[in-house]
């Protein structure tokens, strides 16, 4: 296997390490969506039940809840598509830094592979 090979090959692993990131980010943030159903679901309980403190209880925890939520929805969804974006950005600069390397320039393949070092790096403090 070429060094170009390899680096190549980093490349992809890079390119599923980031997938793999940004698959937890979207997880948590469905995880964190899924509380008004929850919410719901306390409520249709309690008032089957007709235990009216408990749909008070429910409306009023869940309320402030819900509150803090849709407060920070609209932040975390800029957030995850910038880092989205900055994340695949990375792979493609990284591709085509590879591809403008010649076969045997090694110098400039190992800056590609130092460089695909510093993003793995970064990758591991988003997540």
């Amino acid at each position: 296997m070429t060094d170009k090979e390899r680096v190549r090959s980093a490349i992809s692993i890079y390119k599923a390490a980031v997938k793999n990131a940004l698959k937890a980010k979207k997880n948590i943030f469905y995880i964190t969506l899924s509380s008004p159903v929850v919410l719901l679901i306390a409520v249709i309980v309690s008032w089957i039940y007709e235990n009216i403190g408990a749909i008070l209880a429910s409306l009023g925890v869940g309320g402030v809840n819900l509150g803090a939520i849709w407060g920070t929805v609209g932040s975390e969804v800029k957030k995850y598509l910038a880092e989205s974006n900055v994340l695949n950005q990375s792979i493609e600069k990284l591709n085509l830094e590879l591809e403008l390397c010649a076969d045997n320039d090694s110098t400039c393949i190992n800056k590609v592979g130092d460089t695909l070092k510093e993003y793995m790096d970064k990758l591991s403090q988003i997540t």
